[in-house]
């Protein structure tokens, strides 16, 4: 209760965003995408998948069924690589063996439940202080990676969705 409590006196929202590329991805990509069915976090899924549909995008998921198969009733088409999260899973290394692969330049990780428990937060923040990413952002529910060889600055984002 307490992250939940420090995220939300620490979130913004899109007139917090100087960045164009975040600015467009959130008003264009999280505020206008509408989906009536499903909960928040696979509407903010369904969101980022739809918005960035030409660009690879993993997600680690505890639950990637639930997600997969909701992502394939919306967006049949996705290409959307899965990875099962297990309690012992180190998703850090796996995490850097993507993007360490010199081919991916433009990617895009979710990861499900940063906050489930301490591993994952302690898993989040490594990934948060990883040198080769530079835009990250954190709703709470999910955290996402960008990896893009056009970003200059590293930039941390807390964000709300609502």
């Amino acid at each position: 209760m307490k992250k939940y409590f420090s995220y939300l006196l620490n979130a913004k929202n899109e007139y917090n965003i100087h960045s164009p590329f975040m600015f467009d991805f959130f008003v264009e990509g999280l505020k206008k995408t509408k989906i009536k069915k499903g909960n928040k976090k696979e509407k903010l899924i369904y969101s980022i998948v739809s918005f960035f549909q030409n660009t690879p995008i993993h997600i680690y998921s505890f639950e990637y069924n639930k997600i997969q198969s909701y992502l394939n009733d919306y967006l049949p088409n996705n290409k959307v690589c899965f990875h099962l999260i297990n309690n012992e899973m180190d998703i850090y290394n796996d995490f850097s063996s993507i993007i360490n692969n010199k081919e991916s330049n433009n990617i895009i990780l979710i990861f499900d439940d940063i906050y489930k428990n301490d591993s994952c937060v302690e898993q989040w923040t490594k990934i948060l202080n990883e040198n080769k990413i530079l835009v990250c952002v954190d709703f709470y529910r999910i955290g996402v990676v960008f990896q893009n060889s056009c970003f200059k600055d590293k930039q941390n984002y807390i964000l709300k969705r609502h």
